[in-house]
């Protein structure tokens, strides 16, 4: 088993809006996330949300057909038993910092964490950090990563 551990950081734009902050490589045997810290970067306390998707109970909300009736496209809902908390409205401090996990957590392969700023007006106040290790088979996919810029266009658009 070869395993790569990594630290990646990508800030949510927009008050109650979900913002991949890491999604596991569908390459990877598993992750373990060590660490989750969230800083705020403004001079007002915040509150936000931290969540991590099961993958494995996403579900179809709505798919589109070919004429011929093959599938074209179909298109996910992120909730019910696949949104599993890990803060709710988790206040931080103005230029405080808070690691939002008190034990390791395992994930899947396309597992992801999202936060979701909870303060309107806090915008790009909060800076989110994961150090994780990622477990590969073999050390054939271990130079791939996630591209979160993408993986964030396609959990909006809800084609993950």
């Amino acid at each position: 088993m070869e395993q790569k551990q990594f630290s990646v950081s990508y800030e949510p734009s927009a008050y109650n809006e979900k913002v991949c902050i890491y999604a596991v490589n569908p390459n990877a045997k598993y992750a373990q996330v060590e660490q989750i810290q969230i800083a705020n970067s403004t001079t007002s306390a915040l509150d936000m949300d931290v969540y991590w998707v099961d993958y494995s109970d996403v579900t179809v909300s709505a798919t589109v057909y070919f004429g011929d009736g093959k599938i074209k496209q179909e298109f996910y809902r992120y909730g019910g038993s696949a949104l599993n908390s890990i803060l709710i409205n988790g206040a931080i401090p103005k230029g405080a910092s808070l690691s939002v996990l008190n034990s390791n957590l395992y994930l899947d392969p396309k597992d992801f964490i999202f936060l979701r700023p909870a303060s309107s007006g806090s915008g790009t106040a909060f800076k989110p950090l994961v150090t994780v290790t990622e477990y590969f088979e073999d050390n054939t996919y271990i130079t791939t990563s996630v591209d979160l810029v993408t993986t964030n266009n396609t959990i909006v658009a809800k084609t993950y």
